[in-house]
């Protein structure tokens, strides 16, 4: 006997036409259920479309921690000895370096969640807190090489020495920042596919406990 359509069927001796309409909805929402279970980053990568935007992050400010860190090591040691005697450059730097290290912690958090406002600290304090903390560590140490009269510099000059690794530092800053809203912009989109992924695994289970409980079998949930 053929099964008699489904704007037709009887539910408990009744014909329910509005039932029978989300019935059907339930249905075609099974069988046109979205496949795109996945992500597709690919248009976010970096570094000429070569690298993750992601591991880019990842790498790039992981040479930027190491940077933070030796940095930190060597004002400590320039001026631990002269402790409680420090310029009072040397003290801000201190507190900068601290900044640093603790919104290290939150990037490394946000590629871990994968939560893209745990990047905003990290991308306020580099600029800010970092590039004051790094250009008084150039600073201090193109002085004490100058006065060692050191064949690392490039030039006699300190002055010109200083604005050299300056303008090389900004060029890096600014690579940084386009790779930090790259890896934003990624995590961003990535957030919105699994709320929206979300929402339609609840659609999914819904339309198929009804289909279930309209057949008789027992439900999906």
């Amino acid at each position: 006997m053929e099964e008699e359509p489904l704007n037709l069927k009887r539910y408990n001796g009744e014909t329910d036409l509005e039932h029978s309409k989300e019935l059907e909805y339930a249905r075609e929402k099974i069988q046109n259920a979205s496949e795109a279970r996945f992500f597709d980053s690919r248009r976010y990568r970096c570094c000429f479309k070569t690298v993750h935007a992601k591991i880019g992050t990842f790498v790039f400010c992981t040479l930027v921690f190491h940077e933070i860190m030796l940095g930190t090591i060597y004002l400590v040691n320039l001026f631990y000895p002269q402790f409680p005697d420090c310029p009072i450059y040397a003290y801000m730097a201190f507190v900068a370096r601290i900044v640093q290290i603790l919104c290290s912690g939150t990037l490394y958090l946000s590629l871990y969640l994968h939560d893209p406002k745990y990047l905003l600290p990290f991308a306020v304090a580099q600029p800010t807190c970092g590039t004051f903390a790094d250009l008084t560590t150039l600073y201090v140490l193109i002085d004490n090489l100058s006065r060692s009269k050191s064949k690392l510099l490039l030039f006699k000059d300190e002055v010109a020495n200083l604005l050299m690794l300056a303008t090389v530092y900004v060029i890096i800053v600014i690579a940084l920042m386009w790779l930090l809203r790259r890896c934003y912009r990624y995590l961003k989109a990535r957030q919105a596919h699994e709320a929206q992924r979300r929402k339609e695994k609840e659609e999914l289970a819904a339309a198929k406990a009804l289909v279930a409980a309209a057949n008789g079998k027992e439900s999906y949930i």
